[in-house]
């Protein structure tokens, strides 16, 4: 069989040949992960953004940008998640990677806090995640 790899404007999940095949392009990642003393801290963000990017119901992954620049400035906020999730139906979902600096709690209290922005703005959100 015949494949080809293309990528649809505006488009994130689509139908395509005779039978009608559903398909989807991997949603772009924007900005890079925070490096950290710990040398793992990058590549598990990383990691987790494509696993993310892959999946057919997520639209946007924002690594360590501003929550007003990952939700198109509907939050005004300066804080950074490590990720930031943006779902195809439009809530988010922020994760937070535990750094050498950081005590798991600050980083619950970090992600909930940011969430709450979010609420407090008007958007969705789902739990955050923490690791």
């Amino acid at each position: 069989a015949l494949m080809y790899n293309l990528t649809v404007a505006g488009a994130h999940t689509f139908f395509v040949g005779e039978e009608g095949w559903l398909v989807h392009n991997a949603c772009p990642i924007y900005g890079t992960a925070q490096v950290t003393s710990d040398p793992t801290h990058a590549s598990r963000i990383q990691t987790e953004a494509a696993r993310l990017s892959g999946r057919n119901d997520v639209a946007e992954v924002h690594l360590n940008r501003t929550l007003n620049s990952a939700t198109g400035g509907a939050v005004k906020s300066r804080m950074r998640p490590d990720i930031t999730a943006k779902y195809s139906d439009g809530s988010y979902r922020l994760y937070e990677f535990k750094s050498p600096s950081q005590t798991k709690q600050s980083q619950i209290n970090k992600a909930r806090s940011m969430s709450q922005m979010l609420r407090n703005s008007g958007l969705r959100t789902m739990k955050e995640v923490v690791r």
